[in-house]
């Protein structure tokens, strides 16, 4: 596999983490007068994640390069 290839497959790789932990992070709220259902997004768990996720991917690459 080339290096582009690996790239890009690194790249999308990634970007499905991302949504996969934007999934998880979404909280369904239930409207008890009509039944609705909403999400809404707990974006302090989702970047608190994200962070500690870039930071280990940071690692990992530092780690490979030496």
């Amino acid at each position: 596999m080339s290096q582009v290839d690996e790239y890009d497959l690194g790249y999308f790789e990634g970007i499905r983490e991302i949504a996969m932990l934007y999934n998880r992070c979404l909280m369904r709220i239930t409207d008890e007068t009509n039944g609705n259902i909403q999400l809404m997004l707990d974006s302090e768990a989702f970047t608190s994640l994200l962070a500690t996720y870039l930071e280990e991917a940071k690692e990992l690459r530092d780690r490979n390069e030496s």
